[in-house]
């Protein structure tokens, strides 16, 4: 959702605190509009570290559900993984890297 929103206006409010899955989230009223002009509203449920597990968007038999399941949040083992042959690195373009950005200074990283 967030690439969807790059440019455009999404705002949230808290409903409150739910179970999803096992997982503690907090309940959210979305709303906005894509860089396009185009409304979106719907309801998200997240973690506290900012994980979507349930999104819910559209109405009646446009209704569209995601759900996450099996989310387990924690270090990993480096060994767990290998860099593929013909790795290389590329640079984020600008909307994207803002966010991740604020994400790292929101959460300390």
């Amino acid at each position: 959702p967030q690439d969807r929103f790059a440019g455009g206006r999404l705002e949230r409010d808290a409903l409150g605190t739910e179970t999803v899955n096992g997982v503690d989230v907090t309940k959210y009223r979305v709303h906005g509009e894509t860089p396009d002009g185009d409304p979106f509203e719907g309801v998200m449920w997240m973690t506290a570290y900012e994980i979507p597990v349930r999104v819910v968007t559209g109405k009646g038999d446009d209704q569209v559900r995601m759900e996450l399941t099996g989310l387990v949040v924690g270090d990993v083992d480096a060994d767990q993984f290998e860099i593929p042959s013909g790795y290389q690195r590329f640079q984020l373009p600008a909307p994207a890297q803002q966010d991740l950005d604020a994400l790292r200074k929101q959460y300390g990283r």
